[in-house]
C-alpha cells in the first residue's frame, strides 16, 4: 500500500484522521493536509468523530465504495466528493483492483463560497468528471509545494487549490453537456436496469454509431455502458439487502438477475461477500 501525506504544521492529535484539523480565514484557501493513497489491498476509512474543515476526495483509479444513507455505492475514476465540516464518513476498497485516491483537507475564507460558485455538489451527493492526467498534475503541483516548504508555501497552496477547483468545475460542466446528448438512453437505463438492455439499442436511441456512443458514455460515467448497468444493479441490490427482508432470489430477479446462482456469483465477485454475508454484516 502506498500512502503519502503532507501536513501544514506539527500536530499531536492521536486520532490520525483528524490531524491538522484547523479553521482559518487568513487566505481564500488554507490547506491543512493532503496526500495520495494507492493499493490493491483492502482498506477502510471510517471517521466517526468528523472534522472541522472541508475534505475533498478524488478517485483516479479503481472502485471506491462509499456509504450513503446507510447503503454502499461503488464509484470509479473521475468521482470527487466534498465532505463538509462536521460530516462523518465511511468508505472502503475491496482487495483485487488497484485503487488510487487524492485527498485534501482545507478551510479558508472562500471554502464554502467556492462550492456555490463552482456549482459543486456536497456529500451525500457526488460529483464526477472524465478523468485525465491534467488533474493529476494539479495535485502533484500541490504536493511539490508542500515539499519545497518555502515562505510563500501557504499562499501558493491557496492559488494552486483554486486552480484545481476551477479545473474540476470546467470538466464537470463538460460532463453535464455531454450527458444531455445521452439523456434518453441514460434515463432508459436508470428506469429499466432490471431488464435485458443491449448497447446497440441504446446507441440507436441517441442516433449515434456504436463506437461514438461507447466513447461518449465512458467520457460521462468513467465506465462502459455494460459496467454502468452492472454497477447500478449491484448498488440497488446492496440497498435492498440492507433495507428489506426480501429473499435473495427475489432481490436478484428485481435487479435483473433471475438466476440466483449467477446473481450470488456476480455479487461476490464484485462486492467481496455473498448476498447473505453482506446482509448479515450490515
Amino acid at each position: 500500500m502506498l500512502s503519502v501525506s503532507y501536513f501544514s504544521y506539527p500536530d499531536n492529535e492521536m486520532y490520525h484522521l483528524n490531524r491538522c484539523n484547523r479553521i482559518s480565514q487568513d487566505m481564500p484557501f488554507v490547506i491543512n493536509c493532503a496526500g495520495i493513497t494507492a493499493t490493491n489491498e483492502e482498506y477502510i476509512t471510517h471517521n466517526e468523530r468528523s472534522r472541522d474543515d472541508w475534505y475533498l476526495l478524488y478517485v483516479t483509479a479503481g472502485t471506491l465504495w462509499v456509504r450513503r444513507h446507510g447503503t454502499d455505492y461503488g464509484y470509479t475514476s473521475g468521482t470527487f466528493i466534498f465532505f463538509p465540516p462536521g460530516c462523518k464518513y465511511y468508505y472502503y476498497h475491496k482487495p483485487g483492483d488497484v485503487i488510487e485516491c487524492f485527498w485534501i483537507h482545507y478551510s479558508g475564507s472562500d471554502a464554502e463560497k467556492a462550492i456555490k460558485q463552482y456549482e459543486f455538489k456536497v456529500f451525500p451527493d457526488i460529483n464526477s468528471i472524465n478523468h485525465d492526467n491534467a488533474i493529476n498534475s494539479r495535485y502533484n503541483n500541490i504536493f511539490s509545494t508542500f515539499v519545497r516548504n518555502d515562505k510563500f508555501r501557504d499562499r501558493e497552496l491557496s492559488i494552486l487549490f483554486d486552480r484545481l477547483l476551477l479545473s474540476l468545475a470546467k470538466r464537470s460542466v463538460s460532463v453535464q453537456k455531454a450527458k444531455s446528448l445521452l439523456s434518453k438512453s441514460i434515463s432508459f437505463i436508470n428506469e429499466n436496469y432490471n431488464t435485458d438492455i443491449y448497447v446497440p439499442d441504446l446507441a440507436d436511441m441517441e442516433n449515434l454509431s456504436l463506437s461514438r456512443y461507447n466513447t461518449l458514455f465512458r467520457q460521462i460515467t468513467g465506465m462502459s455502458p455494460s459496467n454502468y448497468i452492472k454497477q447500478l444493479r449491484l448498488n440497488t441490490a446492496c440497498e435492498l439487502l440492507t433495507s428489506t427482508d426480501l429473499a435473495i432470489n427475489v432481490i436478484g430477479k428485481s435487479v435483473g438477475y433471475p438466476n440466483q446462482y449467477f446473481f450470488s456469483k456476480m455479487f461476490r465477485d464484485n462486492i467481496g461477500l455473498t448476498p447473505t454475508e453482506y446482509r448479515q454484516k450490515r
